[in-house]
């Protein structure tokens, strides 16, 4: 009867060392299972920041461009002023010297009026 008493708790305790280690292995594949996850997750972490990182770097090399093409635009915006205010006074000079030219034309023809009536 003992033995049989201690067959039957080595029996009961061999299923339950078989339940236990088949727990144990089924634990340790799921924890390799997360843990490949986790790295996984690292490395797409890490190309994502290196992604992030370009993406700055682009995003503050076109922002330099523009600060540089809008400095740009404000210096041929003053020259476009100086050039027009330029050809302002030019207009203004080439009328003055028009109206010089038909007062000496005016002049002339008196005189070669004059000088015909001698």
């Amino acid at each position: 009867d003992a033995a049989r008493c201690v067959e039957e708790a080595a029996s009961g305790h061999m299923a339950q060392a078989t339940a236990a280690s088949r727990r144990e292995r089924s634990l340790d594949q799921r924890w390799r299972e997360a843990r490949g996850k986790q790295l996984a997750a690292e490395e797409a972490e890490k190309a994502a920041q290196a992604r992030l990182e370009e993406a700055c770097q682009l995003g503050q090399r076109e922002s330099n461009r523009a600060s540089r093409a809008e400095a740009e635009a404000g210096r041929l915006q003053a020259a476009l002023g100086e050039l027009q205010a330029s050809h302002r006074e030019l207009k203004a000079s080439h009328r003055e010297l028009q109206d010089e030219h038909r007062s000496l034309q005016d002049e002339h023809r008196s005189l070669q009026d004059e000088h015909r009536s001698l």
